[in-house]
């Protein structure tokens, strides 16, 4: 059994790592005899270790005995605010935690939550997760600390920004209202940038001798915080600062939470969403997502169609129009119509966001188009070479003009990255219509490979995942599907189903993330209304996906993407 100060020495270590003596007995306000003598006693039982530079917690014990169930006698802070973020999490979801004093009392209350997948950058957290089999624990990589607790630098994020994190529990080294979360060390701040960049919510846990304090460099390049949870006592003036700024302020002082709501803005937003069309899953996901994002935020969004109709576009223009919405977001398909839409918009004084197919004047977001083909090409040809032996008879590129030249980048970065390892005449390329929709795709491809029985090695680049999914129903219809190959752009759930297939001749799809194409459009869409100054085009991180990578980026399949908040879409005039 451990006195006050003991308990305090252990938390103090397993938050900072490692401290010398005389810090040590400085925070405490005790002789260095004192803390020796401690530390002493410490040292005997395996939970701490003297090193040259002082004294940290032994690896083995955080993982095997800190998270322990702490006594009633002995309950800190740490513990109160601990079981607050409890009652935030539910079973199922996917959460990241940060090396940090809260998340250390978290972990053995986590047992009262079922099927949670747990992202973490501390060694010792995750160690002592992953001996509770029901949960998925995934460490985030990266260099190792010296002190061997946890994982620092970003070469975690790439694969932590695929994923839908519902929570992040941060505990930054300072925060005020003014700069908001900030660390001692920049490489530190980069990481947890780029760990919560993609979380649906952040729940900042700051520590009394960390508040209203900064520390050296800010947390670059995040919303602000959702909810701060601290122990330290909050001044009326500095509550109004935080709430003000649409942050919930928690405090919990000796057991007891009080809870100040966040201050929203009074003007509501009302946004307009045309959709390219709901009937392809790309376009779902998109639209869901930014539903989810809406509703989070509190926006009132209109959500349109635009079925990949030149008058159901132009006539969903008017009546956004008409419904007074602040911005316009556009995902149509016609390269040629973006000058009439942006006309009206113009006029009427809407700021547009223009998605995936770019309009002159309007904010791009969308993919880098022939990037984004070059993957998938150069995969493709990788892949002829382990298994036709750099044969290929033919190669089909299936594209839809309608959407212009950005977009036939695509093919183009596609047949680029596939003659990088082998060589293509111009007579062996054929063009066909590919088109949105997966039964115009398995007419023209089944039509193609009936008069051309004889080949045996078609590689088949497509321009999105329809065009995809109709070529590989095509094959399989004529039994061919061991001539083909083919790759795909979006990485949709139906190409994801069929990347997982060990049958299938879908080699992978270039990911798109339209899971994630909400939380994105809605933030962009907020600093435009704003005032905010934003980039002419914002692009998509691109990662070719397959067999081998698939479960590292889309290790379970988020159910939020599968229902809608909106099941009904109609528009609401004014």
């Amino acid at each position: 059994m451990y006195n006050q100060r003991q308990q305090q020495l252990i938390t103090m270590l397993t938050e900072a790592g490692t401290l010398r003596v005389n810090t040590l007995a400085e925070r405490l306000r005790v002789t260095g005899a004192t803390i020796r003598n401690d530390l002493r006693k410490l040292e005997r039982e395996g939970v701490v270790e003297r090193t040259h530079g002082g004294v940290n917690i032994r690896t083995e014990y955080l993982a095997k005995r800190q998270y322990a169930s702490i006594s009633d006698s002995t309950r800190p802070a740490h513990q109160f605010m601990a079981e607050w973020v409890l009652e935030q999490i539910r079973d199922g979801e996917p959460i990241f935690l940060d090396d940090c004093g809260t998340a250390s009392y978290l972990v053995p209350l986590l047992d009262q939550r079922q099927h949670l997948k747990v992202f973490t950058n501390g060694i010792h957290i995750a160690s002592a997760l992953a001996h509770n089999e029901q949960h998925q624990v995934f460490l985030v990589g990266g260099r190792v600390s010296t002190n061997g607790r946890r994982v620092l630098g970003n070469l975690g994020c790439d694969m932590l920004s695929t994923m839908h994190i519902q929570t992040a529990v941060i505990s930054p080294d300072g925060y005020t209202s003014l700069n908001g979360m900030t660390q001692n060390e920049y490489e530190t701040a980069q990481a947890k940038a780029g760990y919560i960049s993609q979380a649906t919510r952040v729940i900042a846990v700051v520590e009394q001798d960390r508040f209203n304090t900064n520390a050296v460099v800010s947390i670059p390049g995040i919303r602000g915080v959702d909810i701060l949870l601290t122990d330290a006592h909050v001044e009326n003036r500095l509550i109004d600062e935080i709430t003000r700024q649409g942050t919930m302020l928690i405090t919990c002082r000796d057991g007891v939470y009080n809870e100040f709501p966040a201050c929203h803005p009074v003007h509501e937003w009302k946004i307009g969403f045309a959709n390219l069309s709901d009937s392809l899953p790309f376009c779902r996901q998109v639209r869901l997502s930014l539903e989810q994002a809406a509703a989070a935020a509190g926006t009132h969004l209109v959500v349109l169609d635009n079925r990949m109709d030149i008058n159901q576009a132009m006539a969903n223009v008017d009546d956004m129009i008409a419904a007074n919405v602040d911005l316009v977001i556009e995902f149509q398909l016609f390269e040629h119509l973006g000058g009439v839409i942006m006309n009206k918009l113009r006029a009427a004084g809407i700021p547009v966001i223009a998605v995936d197919v770019p309009m002159v004047g309007a904010t791009f977001f969308g993919g880098d188009n022939y990037n984004a083909g070059r993957l998938a090409g150069e995969a493709l040809g990788q892949w002829t070479n382990n298994n036709w032996h750099n044969q290929v008879d033919a190669v089909l590129l299936l594209e839809d003009k309608r959407t212009g030249e950005v977009v036939a980048a695509r093919l183009y970065g596609q047949l680029e990255g596939l003659r990088k390892h082998l060589s293509i005449p111009e007579e062996s390329v054929h063009h066909l219509d590919g088109c949105n929709q997966p039964d115009i795709a398995l007419k023209n491809v089944k039509a193609w490979l009936a008069s051309h029985p004889h080949l045996n090695h078609v590689a088949i680049l497509s321009h999105n995942d329809d065009a995809a999914f109709g070529a590989i129903q095509a094959a399989r219809e004529l039994d061919r599907e061991d001539h083909v190959a083919i790759v795909g752009q979006g990485c949709d759930e139906n190409i994801r189903t069929e990347i997982r297939s060990m049958r299938s001749r879908v080699i992978g799809s270039t990911a798109w993330w339209p899971e994630k194409y909400g939380h994105e459009l809605h933030q962009l869409a907020e600093k435009i209304l704003k005032g905010e100054s934003v980039p002419p085009a914002i692009h998509l991180n691109h990662i070719f996906i397959n067999r081998e990578n698939i479960e590292q980026f889309y290790p379970f399949e988020s159910q939020d993407i599968n229902q809608s908040i909106q099941p009904e879409r109609k528009l609401e005039l004014p």
